[in-house]
């Protein structure tokens, strides 16, 4: 039907990539390895107008996450030991020793 026609002039998927697989070992066995190689990665198989936004969009968001749960954990060790000073030391139970610092 529209599939058969829509896809009449590409190899099937699994096929596709077990070529480019393929290829790619061969250059790097014989060491003629060049840029059309480096091309046809960064490709990715013609999806790359998908695959690179959203790879970048994927590091943006967990640098930023990053650097927010860091912030958070910096603002919590300080709020923790504004509390440690301010507080009364507490005496031990009755026959529990405190460590000694």
């Amino acid at each position: 039907m529209w599939r058969d026609a829509l896809w009449a002039n590409h190899a099937p998927h699994g096929k596709r990539d077990s070529v480019f697989v393929a290829s790619c070992r061969a250059s790097y066995r014989d060491g003629s390895g060049n840029v059309e190689d480096i091309t046809k990665f960064l490709d990715m198989g013609g999806y790359a107008a998908f695959v690179w936004p959203a790879l970048g969009v994927a590091a943006f968001i967990l640098t930023a996450m990053a650097v927010a749960s860091m912030r958070g954990l910096r603002a919590s060790e300080i709020a923790l030991h504004k509390a440690e000073a301010q507080a009364p030391h507490r005496r031990s139970r009755a026959g529990h020793r405190e460590p000694e610092a």
